[in-house]
C-alpha cells in the first residue's frame, strides 16, 4: 500500500518547555511534571496497527547508561511517530550516531512478547539493560528475525539500539506479536514512559483507482449508498493507522458522516475503506477530515479515468 506520507516525522524535545513544566507544576490537561513525570506509571498508552506493527516511540541518541524514558526524558527525548512501518533513521540522527528507541511494557503476568523485526544497519534489544537478542543485516527484508522479549510481571522498558552501517540506507521496521504469534501486545499493555504529546500525524490514506467487483456498495458527495455495477471505476480510500500510534481514537468525518478509528485491545481497528465512483470528469465529489483537518483526495484521477475506462 501506498501511503501518502510514509516518512516520520520527529518532534523534537523541547528543553524550555520541560523546565517550565517543572517549575509550574502539573498543567491544567493533566499531564505530568518534574518528579510526577519521571515516577508516571507508564505514560501515553501505545497501540500497534492491525497487523502488528508498531511505528511510534521515544528516541534518544544512545547513551552509556540503560535508557529509561520514564526517568531520561526531560529534557533530552524526542518522539517519533510513523505512518508507515517502515522507519528511516538517517534522518533522526545527527551525524548517523546510534539511536535508541524505547517503549515501556507493562505484563500482568510472566510471559513473553514477539518482535518480528526487519532493518539495514544493526540492532540490540534489551530489557531493562538486558540483552534479549542483537542482529546485523545489510538488506531491510519484513518480519526478518523473530526476537522474543521475556517479561515478568509489572513494567519494563524494551530498547531497540539502531545502528547503522558505514554507508547506505538505515531502516527499521518492527512488528508486535503476542505469545501466541497474534498481532498486537495481547494481555501486555504497551506505552511511551512519557505523556502523550498530542497531535495526529501519523493517520495516513491509501487511494487506488480501479474497477469494482458487483455488489459493491460505494458512496457519492451527498454520503447515499448504492449499489455498483460489475467493473465501474472507482476510488478505493482506506484510512487507517497501518503502524498504529498513541492510544486513543481518530476522528475521521466523510462528508457529513463521522467515523472513528479505534484501539482496543491494544490493537488499532482496521483501516476505513471508502469507495466512490470516479466522476466523468473533474475530481472526487467526496470530502475527508482527519483530526478537524481537510486531506486531499483524488490525486491522479484524471490520469486514471482513461486507463479505467
Amino acid at each position: 500500500m501506498l501511503w501518502l506520507s510514509g516518512a516520520p516525522s520527529l518532534l523534537a524535545a523541547q528543553a524550555e518547555a520541560a523546565r517550565r513544566s517543572a517549575s509550574e507544576g502539573a498543567s491544567a490537561s493533566g499531564v505530568p511534571s518534574g518528579t510526577e513525570r519521571a515516577s508516571a506509571s507508564g505514560g501515553a498508552p501505545l497501540a500497534t496497527g492491525p497487523e502488528g506493527w508498531l511505528g511510534t516511540f521515544v528516541v534518544r541518541e544512545a547513551g552509556a547508561q540503560a535508557f529509561d524514558p520514564r526517568r531520561d526524558c526531560a529534557p533530552t527525548c524526542a518522539l517519533v511517530r510513523s505512518e508507515s512501518p517502515r522507519l528511516g533513521l538517517a534522518r533522526l540522527a545527527a551525524g548517523r550516531r546510534p539511536l535508541e528507541l524505547a517503549f515501556v511494557a507493562h505484563a500482568p503476568r510472566q510471559g513473553a512478547l514477539n518482535l518480528l523485526v526487519g532493518l539495514r544497519g544493526r540492532l540490540e534489544v534489551r530489557v531493562d539493560g538486558e540483552l534479549v537478542g542483537a542482529l546485523e543485516r545489510a538488506t531491510d527484508r519484513e518480519d526478518d528475525r523473530l526476537v522474543e522479549v521475556p517479561l515478568r510481571v509489572g513494567a519494563q522498558v524494551v530498547v531497540l539500539r539502531a545502528e547503522p552501517l558505514a554507508e547506505g540506507p538505515w531502516t527499521l521496521r518492527v512488528r508486535v506479536l503476542d505469545a501466541r504469534g497474534r498481532p498486537g501486545p495481547g494481555d501486555v499493555r504497551l506505552s511511551l514512559g512519557v505523556p502523550d504529546p498530542g497531535g495526529d500525524p501519523e493517520v495516513a490514506v491509501d487511494e487506488r483507482h480501479e474497477l469494482s467487483v458487483a455488489g459493491e456498495v460505494a458512496t457519492d458527495g451527498r454520503l447515499s449508498n448504492h449499489a455498483l455495477a460489475a467493473h465501474t471505476p472507482v476510488a478505493r480510500l482506506a484510512v487507517g493507522l497501518p503502524a498504529g500510534g498513541i492510544a486513543r481514537p481518530r476522528a475521521v468525518r466523510v462528508g457529513a458522516r463521522d467515523e472513528a478509528l479505534v484501539p482496543t485491545g491494544g490493537v488499532f481497528s482496521a483501516p476505513l475503506e471508502i469507495l466512490v465512483p470516479l466522476p466523468p470528469r473533474g475530481g472526487l465529489d467526496v470530502s475527508l477530515e482527519i483530526g478537524g483537518a481537510r486531506r486531499a483526495v483524488g490525486g491522479g484521477v484524471q490520469i486514471d479515468r482513461p486507463l479505467l475506462a
